[in-house]
């Protein structure tokens, strides 16, 4: 009767996952994202084009929902590389064989993009499966209420590199829950970890720095070791994870990325808010008169990045350590950059895309309101001291690692999660923090949202854990061992 009672709440809330998700993507109004410019990193590579020539309804207005399908720019994807190409290509395919002669509808790609999301709940019910079925219902509930708000989901309909971002890293997450409950990753599972591993390093050029930790875990949760370390399937896998990220980072132009991320950096964010902008590049070691291009986006008509003067003068004589050393020898101006971070870091949904298409009538630029408690309860939290609440949750995961998970080998793969989870939001964090513009900084965080709401579930659900096992056995403390 209980295992019943058990499918029966797991079925029914992966079935209304399902139904809201296809409610935002499929039902009109449609929901998605509008495009800011980034849609043709994608576009190119998978074979598609814009419907109009009107920059009025390309960008930032509404969201287009029609592509002509176009010869791909290469045979493998361009400059910019991203596994979400993979999956518009994938949808592109589909869309060709299922409506042959007729433009791409993004909805192909949302559902592709949907259907992983909802394998990672499927996933997350697997890994709860041996929890109080009280326990399971509520973290599977929690999780599909935080995934499916439409600060995610909007996504979904839309050509981002960041969805790949976003819905890999589930992935991952989900098939390392999942190993804990099988006791190790082996087999499939192995694969499918390492798999997942590698396409979000890949998804963007800034998720590469995530490689040798996620290597680092699956070690630890296939529990290798150095011992005939040649006969692992493991070790090799995770040096293929690391040499895979390395090599997908050395690949990308660095004037598509590194150039104009250290731009921004010094000429939108450090020269704008610095007490003595003059001072700042005395000590960068650059010359004053490159204070007129304070406050110059990279991409206005006006920007200097493509001049070799420019070059010569600024990228050829600075980079990201100079910054970095310059915060670090004024720690009040590297935590107010940090604290704006924070408050970025909790804004779900970037204010300036629309999300309906033009034709179901809404104004320019409008924004989705249904399914968005979520976005607003963590926009309140980021208000009121954002880095503050970043900072508590990792301290949280590294104490539930200490405290709150069993002795037990399987205990300890679980705390090798909550430590390199914590390691990988702190780094997500911080690589935005410096490496770009903090006016667009929620964008580019996905990654580190969708890590924060994992540990903050991940916390809480062994919380409750430690709490029930401390009941049923009043002779152990928290951590499950004797007291």
């Amino acid at each position: 009767m209980a295992r019943r009672v058990r499918w029966i709440l797991v079925l029914g809330i992966l079935i209304a996952a399902g139904g809201v998700v296809a409610a935002q993507l499929f039902v009109h109004p449609i929901v998605g994202v509008a495009d800011n410019g980034d849609f043709g990193k994608i576009m190119a590579p998978a074979g598609l084009g814009h419907a109009s020539d009107d920059p009025s309804l390309r960008y930032w207005r509404w969201l287009s929902v029609k592509f002509p399908i176009v010869t791909p720019a290469e045979r493998f994807p361009g400059q910019y590389r991203s596994s979400e190409t993979l999956l518009a290509r994938a949808a592109v395919d589909l869309s060709r064989f299922l409506r042959p002669g007729k433009d791409f509808d993004i909805r192909i790609l949302g559902l592709l993009h949907a259907i992983l999301l909802l394998a990672f709940l499927a996933l997350i019910a697997g890994a709860t499966w041996k929890l109080p079925v009280g326990i399971q219902a509520g973290v599977l509930a929690a999780a599909t209420f935080v995934y499916t708000d439409v600060g995610y989901v909007s996504l979904f309909n839309s050509l981002y590199s960041q969805t790949a971002s976003l819905l890999f890293l589930l992935l991952t997450i989900g098939v390392a829950a999942l190993s804990l409950r099988r006791g190790k990753l082996e087999g499939a599972l192995l694969l499918a970890y390492f798999g997942a591993a590698v396409l979000f390093a890949c998804s963007k050029p800034q998720e590469f720095v995530h490689g040798p930790l996620l290597a680092l875990l699956g070690l630890a949760l296939a529990g290798a070791s150095w011992r005939g370390w040649w006969r692992q399937p493991a070790v090799w896998l995770a040096l293929a994870l690391c040499a895979t990220a390395v090599f997908y980072y050395a690949v990308i132009p660095r004037r598509l990325i590194r150039e104009v991320g250290l731009y921004h950096t010094v000429f939108m964010e450090l020269l704008p808010a610095s007490p003595d902008p003059a001072r700042d590049l005395d000590e960068l070691g650059l010359d004053r008169s490159l204070l007129r291009y304070s406050g110059v986006h990279a991409y206005q008509p006006e920007t200097p990045i493509a001049s070799p003067e420019f070059h010569q003068a600024f990228f050829a004589r600075c980079g990201y350590a100079d910054v970095l050393g310059l915060y670090f020898r004024h720690p009040a101006r590297l935590w107010d950059r940090l604290e704006r971070a924070g408050r970025g870091a909790f804004t779900l949904r970037p204010g300036k895309p629309g999300n309906f298409d033009r034709r179901a009538g809404f104004p320019p630029q409008t924004r989705a309101t249904h399914f968005s408690a979520w976005t607003r309860l963590r926009s309140h939290l980021g208000g009121r001291g954002g880095i503050y609440w970043v900072g508590a949750l990792l301290a949280a995961s590294v104490a539930a690692a200490a405290f709150l998970v069993p002795r037990t080998p399987n205990g300890r793969r679980m705390a090798w999660c909550f430590v390199v989870f914590a390691a990988m939001a702190a780094a997500e964090l911080f690589v935005c923090a410096f490496a770009d513009y903090l006016g667009d900084v929620s964008r580019h965080l996905y990654a580190f949202q969708g890590l924060w709401d994992a540990l903050l579930l991940a916390n809480l659900t062994a919380l409750a854990c430690a709490l029930l096992r401390r009941r049923s056995h009043p002779g152990f403390g928290i951590s499950g061992g004797p007291r």
